[in-house]
């Protein structure tokens, strides 16, 4: 079938579907629709108690037409070539049409058509044993209970990759960087229980950008030590709900089920989270699931000006409640609501760890907050880290996309990582310079190998264990190992470091059965300054509250956040701290009394480019 012929069937019936049995459902209807006309006139009811569900369902419909109608199309693109594809609609044309760096690749979609059926007994096992439970506990959260997949199948339209691009520039030279622009449109027969009550999911949609990178090059079979899986930003995802779940299907219900689905993919395939893929022996775990991070990004968002005004009042004058939304990938911070101000300023600062800056986006979306109703979207906009990390600093006001018009000041700074212990006090001046409580001076990578001789959970029964890494307000938790006293995670984590003078890094090890600790450690982070590179690896240290023993093994690898010409030389070794509370003119009597501490460059470095706007505001 042609894509002109499918997307023909998207806007015309057939005379086939036009029998009795149509005929007297429509005249059904319509008897009743009038007899609830006559009932509420009877009745002498007000005629908004008819006219409200009319404009309800009226509308619910029209969102169904819609969105119908677009997974129509996107499945007719999957199951079209390109050049049907290209004849029948312009606007879903193949991303190589428009990047000419990206090549087309119709000899693998010819690959994965073949293995699909193997794919889609794979992805069966995958999504039971390890989406379900996530998605379980993700419902559990808002008193939804019971949920449990019975029925999984993909379906016979595989996923199809419109265009790769090879990188051969800002790559090293032990590893393949390739970006898959992936469309998956298909017919998946998905059915599940929640609270006893039956529902299901067809035309399963996900569009996105899907980097692979094939690290590190080895010279014997198979060539690539390993695989690392994962999405830039976040995939675009849509489905429809059927059975009684159709009932949820409408903006502000239904939403619900995809935003469950959307975190469970960036919690496992979003930067900086990557789904490593070990293919030798000759390759250490830590390489392939606990690398370096590139840097840290970190983000003032200072205001915004000229917003739409979204909330009417009775007078005709009206303002927004205008909040800020921050994304890298699957990491995201959310600004105060201000009320009632189209200029709102919030003064936000926010950090985010970037471990591939070509190719990934800063995203910024104001929203106007609406008790009653969705937070209406105010625009957004969207910034490519790349070129921030070439201008190292930035101050721009963005134009907002998607609005009638509006702008957002922000404030950009691209943080290098050093593994020299001496440019941790530039980094705690710097950001006692900054004036935010919670900035950062430096990362720690954290790699969880085993545990051994983990104690009984309960008398004659193995432990179910799993591992809770906490450092300051972020907590991260690795898989659950079951039945095992020697569980194996082999996972990494990064955290952001506010000082690591005096923070303290926690882990407890956790009994699945009995939600019982069975073993934790208290790491001072200081420690890890007087080691060679900052740095300790696969060092097994023992457990408290565990037996004699029970061990832990990890990895720990710190490393200082560097602005760009700021160096320990800089900052002499008996420079006095500056008070986190100071402000402008006391910083200045501060800074005519250390005039020998920093020299004059650094100091008009961190004033013209990082604190101009927030002193000036002050």
């Amino acid at each position: 079938m042609s894509a002109s012929k499918e997307l023909g069937n998207v806007t015309k019936k057939t005379t086939s579907d036009f029998n009795i049995l149509s005929m007297l459902y429509s005249a059904l209807k319509k008897v009743c629709t009038l007899g609830c006309i006559y009932f509420f006139g009877y009745m002498n009811w007000s005629v908004g108690w008819f006219v409200a569900p009319v404009i309800f369902l009226v509308m619910k419909e029209n969102w169904k037409l819609i969105a119908d109608k677009k997974r129509s199309i996107a499945k007719a693109t999957a199951l079209a070539n390109e050049r049907d594809v290209v004849l029948a609609r312009l606007d879903e044309l193949p991303a190589w049409v428009f990047f000419p760096d990206i090549e087309r690749v119709e000899w693998l979609n010819r690959i994965i058509h073949q293995v699909w059926p193997s794919v889609n007994n794979f992805t069966r096992e995958l999504i039971r044993d390890t989406i379900q439970p996530i998605v379980q506990t993700s419902l559990e959260a808002y008193k939804l209970k019971g949920f449990k997949f019975e029925r999984l199948i993909l379906g016979s339209i595989p996923i199809r990759i419109g265009g790769i691009k090879v990188y051969d520039k800002n790559t090293d030279r032990n590893e393949i960087i390739m970006d898959l622009d992936i469309t998956y449109a298909g017919d998946c027969d998905i059915t599940f229980y929640l609270g006893g009550i039956k529902g299901g999911i067809k035309d399963f949609q996900l569009k996105g950008m899907l980097r692979v990178v094939l690290k590190p090059l080895i010279s014997s079979i198979p060539l690539v030590g390993g695989i690392q899986v994962f999405f830039l930003n976040n995939p675009e995802i849509d489905f429809d709900l059927i059975g009684v779940a159709d009932l949820l299907d409408m903006p502000g219900l239904g939403d619900l089920l995809r935003k469950i689905i959307v975190e469970i993919i960036a919690s496992k395939m979003v930067l900086p989270n990557k789904l490593p893929i070990k293919l030798s022996e000759e390759v250490d775990a830590v390489e392939l699931k606990a690398p370096e991070p590139e840097g840290v990004l970190r983000v003032h968002v200072a205001e915004a000006k000229h917003l739409m005004k979204k909330d009417i009042s009775m007078l005709g004058k009206g303002k927004s409640d205008p909040y800020a939304v921050i994304n890298v990938g699957a990491q995201e911070y959310k600004t105060s609501v201000v009320k009632n101000s189209l200029d709102p300023k919030w003064d936000f600062w926010c950090e985010f760890i970037v471990t591939e800056a070509y190719g990934q986006q800063l995203f910024i979306h104001l929203w106007d907050e609406d008790d009653a109703l969705d937070d209406e979207s105010l625009g957004r906009a969207a910034v490519d880290i790349s070129n921030i990390v070439k201008q190292e600093q930035t101050d721009s006001w963005l134009t907002l996309e998607n609005a009638k018009h509006g702008m957002v000041h922000l404030r950009c700074t691209w943080l290098k990582l050093s593994n020299n212990v001496n440019d941790l006090k530039a980094a705690i001046i710097e950001a006692q310079l900054l004036g935010f409580a919670s900035v950062s001076t430096a990362l720690l990578t954290v790699f969880l190998d085993s545990a051994r001789n983990l104690p009984l959970a309960r008398q004659s029964s193995q432990p179910d264990p799993y591992a809770v890494l906490k450092l300051g307000n972020t907590t991260k938790q690795t898989q659950i190992i079951l039945r095992n006293p020697d569980p194996v995670w082999e996972e990494g984590f990064t955290f952001l470091v506010q000082n690591p003078n005096i923070d303290i890094f926690h882990l407890r090890i956790v009994d699945k059965k009995t939600s019982h600790d069975i073993g934790d450690l208290e790491y001072p982070i200081k420690n890890l300054l007087n080691k060679e590179n900052m740095e300790i690896n696969k060092e097994p240290f023992r457990l408290h509250k565990a037996g004699s023993d029970s061990k832990i093994i990890w990895s720990l690898h710190l490393k200082i956040l560097k602005l760009s010409g700021l160096t320990h030389e800089s900052v002499r070794e008996d420079a006095p701290e500056i008070s986190e509370s100071e402000d402008s003119p006391l910083f200045n009597q501060q800074f005519s009394k250390y005039t020998n501490v920093l020299n004059m460059y650094i100091f008009l470095q961190l004033i013209f480019s990082v604190n101009v706007g927030r002193w000036g505001e002050k």
